[in-house]
């Protein structure tokens, strides 16, 4: 049974890794990655109290600090592009 379930996580996980990588980029199938791996040490924290070591804390802050800036450099060009194809597409630009 352990093993079945094991096996159909495992197509999940592939599958909804196609799905994120189709619909966004790979950078940002990494950055779900790193938020996984946060996930995942805080779930054992909490849930198992398994003690954090400063290695753990530091790289859990390295991550969050990471996607934020990330999120926020996507959003940034995303409006730039936004506005750039505004303009183009506007008749008073010519």
């Amino acid at each position: 049974v352990f093993i079945i379930l094991s096996c159909l996580i495992a197509v999940s996980v592939n599958f909804s890794t196609f799905l994120v990588i189709g619909k966004t980029s790979p950078v940002t199938y990494q950055v779900l990655g790193h938020l996984k791996t946060c996930l995942i040490l805080t779930f054992g924290y909490t849930l198992l109290h398994d003690p954090f070591t400063y290695r753990n804390v530091i790289g859990i802050l390295i991550a969050i600090i990471g996607m934020g800036l990330y999120s926020h450099f996507c959003t940034r060009e995303s409006k730039r592009r936004q506005n750039d194809d505004h303009h183009q597409l506007s008749p008073n630009s010519q």
